[in-house]
């Protein structure tokens, strides 16, 4: 992010936003998986400083279709127009070389990976599914949201052996196709603890909506099952699926087949995604743990399925 070339876009995206501002500092946040991210410091001319977070998608954005950004920018304009804490955006820089990025509204908070109450945390991410599920798609203007028919993610040239991939695709193989039960919603799509911040006990913000989409709840459901196994443990899984479809009874029949498709997100994705745990304050979360943990989703989910 020290960038001489960045920096001075930083620059023109503030004197864009807030004309007669200063760009005072950037500081790299840690912990993005997609992105990057940055926090700057703006002074306004009327002498108030203002923090905002600046994001870089990462380089798999080339393989998403023309637009990707410019459709990631406008659900946050969306989202923020719901009631849902997320961060507001203020600047997208949508041309330009690769490295494009947007501004949003600093929220105060950070992600809380270390629970010390593992069902109530639990039970915190079914509310905030919920309230996301819940939204009225015509009222809050989210129809034009793509919408993804649940699928079986394609396999890469080699299936990788340590989240069992050849056994778990057999058994999904034989289920083909999957069909969605429930109504399409809203969903966040990637809704794993480091994208929740919290601020003195309570949640505060949502990021990273990238992966937002309309369709079958019970795959976010599925998302989230694991990455919460991954941090707080069964006790914090269970009490997320019971309270979730206590406040949101919809037909859970097939979660079992819904955790084996999201289990497959994890294919050839260990060891990017397991450095993102050290920086959140978690670094006995390792790809050996993702690894091993993953293993006990899938095999609840093949006695269930």
């Amino acid at each position: 992010m020290a960038d001489t070339n960045l920096t001075s876009r930083f620059q023109n995206a503030v004197a864009e936003f807030a004309p007669g501002a200063i760009l005072e500092s950037i500081d790299a946040l840690e912990g993005g998986v997609s992105a990057t991210m940055a926090k700057i410091s703006v002074l306004f001319a009327d002498g108030v400083q203002r923090r905002y977070v600046v994001r870089t998608p990462g380089k798999w954005t080339a393989e998403e279709p023309p637009g990707f950004i410019e459709r990631e920018y406008k659900i946050l304009q969306q989202v923020g127009l719901t009631g849902i804490p997320s961060p507001k955006p203020v600047f997208l820089e949508s041309e330009g070389p690769d490295d494009r990025f947007y501004v949003l509204e600093y929220i105060e908070g950070a992600p809380e990976l270390n629970p010390s109450d593992p069902a109530a945390y639990g039970r915190a991410f079914a509310e905030l599914h919920a309230q996301i599920h819940g939204l009225d798609l015509q009222r809050h203007r989210l129809l034009d949201t793509r919408h993804l028919p649940t699928k079986v993610r394609t396999p890469d040239e080699a299936t990788d052996p340590r989240i069992r991939e050849d056994e778990v695709r057999s058994v999904l193989d034989k289920l083909c196709p999957i069909e969605d039960v429930n109504p399409p919603v809203f969903r966040h799509g990637d809704l794993w603890p480091g994208n929740v911040l919290w601020h003195e006990g309570k949640v505060s913000g949502i990021v990273d909506w990238e992966n937002a989409s309309l369709g079958e709840p019970l795959f976010d459901i599925a998302i989230t099952r694991l990455d919460l196994l991954w941090v707080a443990g069964w006790e914090a899984t269970q009490a997320f699926t019971e309270h979730y479809l206590h406040l949101n009874p919809i037909d859970s029949s097939k979660l079992a087949l819904f955790d084996l498709v999201a289990a497959l997100r994890l294919s050839g994705a260990i060891e990017m995604i397991a450095p993102a745990y050290p920086p959140l304050g978690r670094p006995d979360v390792t790809a050996d743990s993702l690894t091993r943990e993953h293993a006990e989703i899938v095999d609840s989910a093949l006695r269930r399925v």
